[in-house]
C-alpha cells in the first residue's frame, strides 16, 4: 500500500518537481470512495459486495483524480518553479480535505468490510499469513508493472519522460507542458487513492488517515537528492581545480584576509587605517553600539517601544486595578496575550532562518518544545513531595512507572540557573549538530524542509516513549511554583507576561542588530546566490550554521517562557502540523521583515482563538485557506503589502492637500 502511494507521489515530483503534501489526502479521498461504495452495495444490492472492491478501484482513481487535477489547474499551476511555496499550499489543501471530510462523513472512524474472497488466514509453518494483506501486495505488484507500462509505451508515458529529461526541448517539441503537467499529477493522485482502497481493507478510515502517511512518503524523494549531491561534489571539485581567482579561494569567513601574493599590482594592499586603543569597557560599548544598529529600522524601534510599555503596563493594570474594572484585563487575557507573545518570538526565530537564510525550517517547533521541555523539567523538581506520591526526588509519573533513581539528565534542573542554560544550550546544540551534517552536504530547498520535518517526527516518537523519562503522552504538567512564586498567582501571571513581552523586544532588537551586520549582508548574499558568495571566497555553510543555531535558541527561549504561563509540555508540541503551521504565521506577516512574522504570529492565533470558539467546525477551513490564499496572492505577506500600498496612500494624500479649497461666491 505504501508503494503505491510512494509511487504516485514520485510521479508528481519526478515529473513537475512539486512536492504534494496533499498526497496523503488522496489516500483517504480512495478509503472514503470504498466506504461510500459499500454503503450504497449494503443498502441497494447485497449480493454484489464480494464485487465492491472492483467498483471502488475505478472509482477511487476517478475520485482523486479529479481531485488533482483540480488542484493542479487551481493551485499548482501557478507556483511552478516554487517549490518551497508549493509545499505549504499543498499542505493548505490538504487542511481543507480533512475538514471537507469531518464535516461530512464526520470525526469517528468508518470501518470497511473485506470481501469473502479476502477474509480467513492460511498456515506456513509458525507464520500464520491473512489473505488481505497477501493479495493488497499481489494488487500492488500489478498496479507497478501496469503503470511500468504505460510509461514506457504509451504516448503519455513517452511525453512524461521527455518533460522529465528536459522540459524546455519537450516544449519546443512540440510537447504541450502544462496538459502533461496536469495528466501527470490527475495520475499520480489516482494511484494513491487506488492506495486508499488497499489500505481500507487492513486499516480503520478516519479524516486523519492521510495525515500520518505524509512522512513514510517523503523517504524516498530524498534518494533524489543523494544523487545530485555526488554530481555537485564532483562538479565542485573541478571547479576548484579550474579556479581562475586563487585569491578568492585564500579567504575565510566573513572577513576577507588577502592570501600570498595579495600585494601584486592588479591586487593593491588597502592603505592601513589607525586603530583605536581599546579602553576599560571596550566590550560593553561594542555589545551595545552593536544592538543600537538593530534599532535603526522605525518599524524595529516602534514595535520595541510598544512591547517595553505593554510589558508595563498589562501588570500594572491587572495587579492594580480592581476585578471588574473596565480597563482591568481579565485573569484568562493575561496568560492567553503571553502565550501568544511566545510563538511571535517563535515566528521571529524562523523568520531569520526563512526570510533572510532561505532555510525553510519544517522542524522548527522541535526546538521550541525542547526549550519548554528543560523549563518543564525544572518545574517538575520544584514539586518535591507535594505531588502526588509524595515523592521527595522523584517526579509522580515516575514513581508510577516504578522508576527507582532519577535519570542522570534530569540532575541539575533543581537549580534555575542550570535550565535556564539548558534552555538555550540544549536546542543550540541540537541545532548546531543537525545543521553541521546539513549544510556540509550541501542539502538545500525542499530536500532540507523534509528532514528537518523528519527531525521533530522522530523527536516526538522519542518522548511519546515511557521509557526515556520524560512522561510519556502526558508530558509534563501539575506545576506548583517558579522561583518559589506560585504559578497561578496572578503577580506570577503578569511578571510572565512581562517576561514574554521583553524577551521578543530583546530577541527584536538582537535579530535586527545581526541582519543588519556585515554577517546579515552575507547571510542574505548566501540566499540570493550561494554559489556566487562560495565564489567569492566565503563558506556559505557557516555563515548559515549560525543564524540556524541562534534561531534555535530563540525558540528555545519563547518555548521556555511557553510551558509556565499554559501549565503544560507534551510531545504533541513536536508534531510536525505545529511547525507548518509557524510557517504560516511568518508568511502571513511577511518574511524577511522581522515585525511581519511578529504581527503574522498575532493575528493567526487570535483568529485561532476566536474560530474555535465560534466556528470551530471552520477552523481547518480557514486555516487552510490562509495558506493557500497567502501563497497565491500574498507572496511577501502582510509586510509586503503595506509596504506596497504606503506610495499610493502618501500620493492619496498628497492630493488631497493639495486640492484648493472651495472659495466663497462674492457677495453681491
Amino acid at each position: 500500500m505504501l508503494l503505491l502511494a510512494a509511487i504516485g507521489l514520485a510521479i508528481t515530483f519526478g515529473v513537475m518537481g512539486v512536492i504534494n503534501m496533499a498526497h496523503g489526502e488522496m489516500v483517504m479521498l480512495g478509503a472514503y470512495t470504498t466506504f461510500v461504495v459499500q454503503e450504497l452495495i449494503r443498502t441497494h444490492a447485497p449480493g454484489w459486495f464480494d464485487q465492491s472492491l472492483t467498483i471502488a478501484l475505478v472509482m477511487a482513481f476517478l475520485v482523486a483524480g479529479l481531485a488533482g487535477l483540480a488542484i493542479e489547474r487551481l493551485v499548482i499551476r501557478f507556483l511552478y518553479g516554487r517549490p518551497l511555496e508549493t509545499l505549504l499550499a499543498t499542505w493548505g489543501v490538504s487542511l481543507i480535505l480533512q475538514q471537507a471530510v469531518r464535516t461530512v462523513f464526520g470525526p469517528t472512524n468508518r470501518e470497511v468490510g473485506n470481501p469473502s474472497w479476502m477474509t480467513g488466514a492460511f498456515q506456513i509453518g509458525e507464520m500464520a499469513i491473512t489473505w488481505n494483506r497477501l493479495w493488497i501486495v499481489v494488487f500492488s505488484l500489478a498496479v507497478f508493472a501496469a503503470l511500468l507500462a504505460v510509461v514506457n509505451f504509451t504516448r503519455l508515458g513517452l511525453q512524461m519522460r521527455a518533460v522529465t529529461q528536459n522540459r524546455r526541448m519537450a516544449a519546443a517539441m512540440g510537447i504541450a507542458t502544462p496538459k502533461v503537467d496536469a495528466l501527470t499529477f490527475a495520475l499520480g493522485s489516482g494511484i494513491a487513492g487506488i492506495a486508499g482502497v488497499a489500505l481500507s481493507q487492513i486499516d480503520n478510515v478516519s479524516p486523519n488517515l492521510g495525515q500520518g502517511l505524509h512522512h513514510r512518503f517523503l523517504h524516498g524523494c530524498r534518494l533524489r537528492r543523494r544523487r545530485q549531491s555526488v554530481g555537485h561534489a564532483d562538479r565542485g571539485a573541478v571547479a576548484r581545480r579550474r579556479q581562475q581567482v586563487p585569491r578568492a579561494l585564500c579567504r575565510r569567513g566573513i572577513r576577507q584576509n588577502p592570501c600570498a601574493g595579495a600585494d601584486r599590482v592588479v591586487h593593491p594592499a588597502p592603505p592601513a587605517r589607525v586603530v583605536r586603543i581599546a579602553r576599560p569597557g571596550g566590550g560593553a560599548m561594542i555589545l551595545i553600539r552593536f544592538l543600537g544598529r538593530g534599532l535603526h529600522s522605525r518599524a524595529v524601534r516602534a514595535t520595541t517601544l510598544l512591547l517595553i510599555l505593554a510589558a508595563i503596563a498589562v501588570p500594572l493594570l491587572s495587579l492594580a486595578l480592581p476585578a471588574g474594572h473596565p480597563l482591568a484585563p481579565s485573569p484568562y487575557l493575561v496568560p492567553l496575550i503571553g502565550k501568544y507573545l511566545c510563538f511571535a518570538m517563535l515566528a521571529l526565530a524562523l523568520d531569520l532562518v526563512w526570510g533572510y537564510a532561505g532555510i525553510l525550517s519544517l522542524g522548527h517547533g522541535a526546538f521550541f518544545a525542547l526549550g519548554g521541555y528543560a523549563m518543564g523539567m525544572y518545574m517538575m523538581r520544584q514539586i518535591g513531595a507535594r505531588g502526588v506520591y509524595g515523592n521527595p526526588l522523584l517526579p509522580d509519573f515516575m514513581v508510577f512507572l516504578n522508576w527507582k533513581d532519577l535519570p542522570w539528565y534530569w540532575l541539575g534542573f533543581d537549580r534555575f540557573w542550570f535550565a535556564a542554560l539548558m534552555v538555550v544550550a540544549v536546542p543550540g546544540v541540537l541545532a548546531f549538530v543537525f545543521g553541521w551534517f546539513a549544510f556540509k552536504s550541501r542539502v538545500t530547498g525542499v530536500y532540507l524542509s523534509i528532514i528537518t520535518q523528519a527531525l521533530t517526527y522522530a523527536l516526538m516518537l522519542a518522548f511519546f516513549r515511557n521509557e526515556t523519562g520524560f512522561g510519556g503522552n502526558n508530558g509534563l504538567t501539575d506545576f506548583k511554583e517558579i522561583l518559589g512564586h506560585s504559578v497561578s498567582a496572578p503577580a506570577t501571571r503578569a511578571a510572565l507576561f512581562s517576561a514574554s513581552a521583553l524577551a521578543l523586544a530583546g530577541a527584536l532588537v538582537l535579530v535586527s542588530a545581526v541582519v543588519s551586520s556585515k554577517y546579515g549582508k552575507v547571510l542574505v548574499a548566501v540566499r540570493d546566490a550561494e554559489s556566487r558568495t562560495r565564489f567569492l571566497g566565503y563558506r556559505p555553510e557557516n555563515i548559515k550554521l549560525v543564524a540556524f543555531v541562534l534561531s534555535a535558541m530563540i525558540a528555545g527561549v519563547a518555548g521556555a517562557l511557553y510551558v509556565p504561563q499554559v501549565g503544560i509540555i507534551n510531545p504533541g508540541e513536536f508534531d510536525p502540523a505545529n511547525s507548518i503551521e509557524i510557517v504560516i504565521w511568518t508568511a502571513v506577516g511577511g518574511r524577511g521583515t522581522l515585525v511581519g512574522p511578529i504581527a503574522g504570529a498575532l493575528l493567526v492565533n487570535a483568529g485561532k482563538s476566536w474560530f474555535t470558539g465560534a466556528l470551530p467546525e471552520y477552523w481547518l477551513f480557514a486555516l487552510g485557506g490562509l495558506f493557500v490564499a497567502v501563497t497565491l496572492f500574498l507572496p511577501k505577506g502582510l509586510a509586503g503589502l503595506a509596504a506596497q500600498s504606503a506610495p499610493a496612500l502618501r500620493r492619496l494624500l498628497s492630493a488631497r492637500k493639495a486640492r484648493p479649497l472651495p472659495q466663497p461666491d462674492p457677495a453681491e
